[in-house]
């Protein structure tokens, strides 16, 4: 299988492990001011995000858990895609506990909407403006942790973010 990356082929190997697609793209999400990265199910979204100027991974089926630190690193703020469907509040509580597990200090923040896909068919010409909107909208994930460490209540409350941490 071969898929189009910047201005080559990427080839991935049949027997190839299943993993995040767009990997081999996060240097240009490291490389903008921001250093934020939007996260959703769909490759075709993925894809088309990355076309319309937004830094964008792909997570399919079983590839939450292949999400590894690395993956992330110097990544400030990730955007989590919830779709309209009940697939998606279980994509979301999947994607934030593995981002809890794999230790992101960054700011998570959830949206709410139709498929980033539909939105363009809709309205091609205000997408970018329209999908910033959305993202704008979104307020950080409140994220139980379960983590205990010494003289520290057994389960504590955060704002995800290694710089927003609030205990509530």
């Amino acid at each position: 299988m071969a898929v189009k990356a910047g201005g080559g082929l990427h080839r991935l190997a049949r027997d190839a492990p299943i993993a995040p697609y767009g990997l081999w793209r996060l240097k240009e999400a490291r490389r903008d001011m921001t250093c934020t990265l939007i996260m959703g199910m769909a490759e075709s979204d993925g894809r088309m995000l990355w076309h319309q100027g937004f830094c964008a991974l792909a997570l399919p089926g079983a590839t939450v858990n292949r999400l590894n630190a690395t993956h992330l690193r110097d990544i400030l703020r990730v955007f989590v895609h919830q779709s309209l469907d009940a697939r998606g509040k279980t994509f979301v509580q999947g994607l934030t506990r593995r981002l809890v597990e794999i230790g992101f200090q960054g700011e998570i923040r959830i949206f709410l909407s139709p498929d980033p896909s539909a939105i363009l068919r809709d309205n091609p010409a205000d997408f970018p403006l329209r999908f910033q909107e959305i993202l704008d909208a979104s307020k950080p994930r409140t994220v139980k942790t379960t983590r205990r460490q010494q003289n520290q209540p057994k389960e504590k409350t955060r704002i995800a973010g290694g710089f927003n941490r609030v205990e509530i």
